[in-house]
């Protein structure tokens, strides 16, 4: 499977029957990192650097990126160069994030937001790969 055909496997993330990860699209969209919600998280504490940074530790050497907000955002190739690209072939051991920083954002700020818009405006695809 391609990035492009898992595009086509869209999905809006409450309305599948996948507990878990209905669970776990709930805890992004309401309780994690900088959003209006009275149960959210929101700053990132010791306990949250500690957890970004052990994230970051087994991430390996998977593609991270995070460009700053007056950035162009990547050009297909760059998104080919890190196996996001629309011919790219999804694995399920391939993991790369990139995404564009708002003003003074941390990176898991940044990660988080990307995660929240994404369940939110439900652009979401899921491939039981």
């Amino acid at each position: 499977m391609t990035i492009i055909e898992l595009r086509k496997l869209h999905i809006s993330p409450f309305e599948i029957d996948d507990t878990k990860l209905k669970q776990l699209f709930s805890f992004f969209l309401h309780l994690s990192l900088t959003i209006d919600s009275q149960s959210s998280i929101e700053t990132l504490d010791q306990s949250m650097t500690h957890r970004w940074n052990s994230f970051l530790d087994h991430w390996g050497d998977n593609p991270l990126k995070i460009y700053s907000e007056n950035s162009d955002f990547p050009n297909t190739n760059v998104l080919a160069e890190n196996n996001l690209g629309d011919a790219s072939e999804v694995k399920r051991n391939s993991s790369a994030i990139i995404c564009k920083r708002k003003t003074k954002e941390s990176d898991a700020a940044c990660v988080l937001r990307h995660i929240q818009n994404a369940i939110a405006h439900a652009h979401m695809s899921v491939c039981y790969c």
